[in-house]
């Protein structure tokens, strides 16, 4: 590696390839999917000590697929991002 060359220190990905990728790790062949988050809420006081207020955390707790019943906006089609394989036909060289 040359100098001039860094490593990527950082990979981002759109909802709909980050859909993409689940649907292709998962094996999944039809349907249409979107991703889901479950969040985490924590509530408490939050500031210095003589100016606290109320506050509130949100963290992602998951990332996952959803299937839905139609395409939507950031939606993926598992039957076109990851087609089935179709399996290969064994032929005979006896002429049959």
């Amino acid at each position: 590696m040359s100098s001039s060359t860094k490593p990527v220190e950082r990979y981002t990905h759109s909802l709909t390839e980050l859909a993409e990728i689940l649907v292709k790790h998962h094996d999944l062949h039809e349907g249409f999917y979107e991703i889901a988050f479950e969040l985490q809420v924590g509530i408490g006081s939050v500031g210095q000590d003589d100016q606290r207020l109320p506050g509130a955390a949100i963290g992602v707790k998951t990332i996952g697929l959803t299937r839905i019943d139609r395409l939507a906006p950031m939606s993926v089609d598992a039957s076109k991002v990851n087609p089935a394989k179709k399996p290969k036909r064994i032929v005979s060289g006896r002429g049959d």
